[in-house]
């Protein structure tokens, strides 16, 4: 899919502040409710949905990244490291939402099981160990997705700012 232009300007600089503002704020929704099971029926399909959000965000920044790079017909170690990192988030992102959706849908389903037959003692012990397994992948998806939104980022900002600061002030080091 080709996404060079929006609104008159390069797709990829607008396009990625959708993941970026989104995977911190999800990450932080995801570790409340892997944290609190009532916060996680308040708020857990919202932030699947966010989430999800974030996942196609990040493949059309990292499309449209690919596009912007052909477009600035420019070699740069900076760059290159960017795209990189870039096209491994997307992965970082999608193992997030799987994991988010993972807990959703058995919480769900613990929840109706419950409100039904009721279930043994056995049962519940069973769904409160998965739930747990679940949250603490939530956890560590969270984290990792955002650490990783932050590494890609970051060196986009270094590849943008060492190009602007080595133009301004006539040297390439930034």
């Amino acid at each position: 899919m080709e996404l060079g232009n929006l609104f008159g300007l390069p797709a990829h600089p607008l396009l990625v502040h959708v993941p970026v503002a989104l995977i911190p704020l999800c990450a932080a929704g995801a570790i409340v409710i892997a944290v609190s099971s009532s916060w996680r029926q308040r708020i857990g399909w919202v932030v699947v949905v966010l989430a999800g959000i974030a996942v196609i965000a990040s493949q059309l920044a990292a499309s449209s990244g690919e596009e912007f790079q052909d477009a600035l017909d420019k070699e740069s170690e900076l760059i290159h490291r960017h795209a990189e990192l870039g096209e491994t988030f997307v992965w970082f992102a999608i193992a997030f939402f799987a994991a988010l959706l993972a807990l959703m849908i058995w919480d769900t389903m613990q929840r109706r099981a419950e409100a039904g037959a009721g279930g043994g003692d056995r049962q519940r012990s069973t769904g409160r160990t998965v739930s747990l397994i679940l949250s603490i992948v939530v956890v560590i998806t969270a984290l990792g997705a955002s650490y990783r939104v932050y590494q890609v980022g970051h060196s986009g900002a270094k590849a943008v700012w060492s190009e602007v600061a080595g133009a301004s002030d006539g040297s390439s080091k930034g």
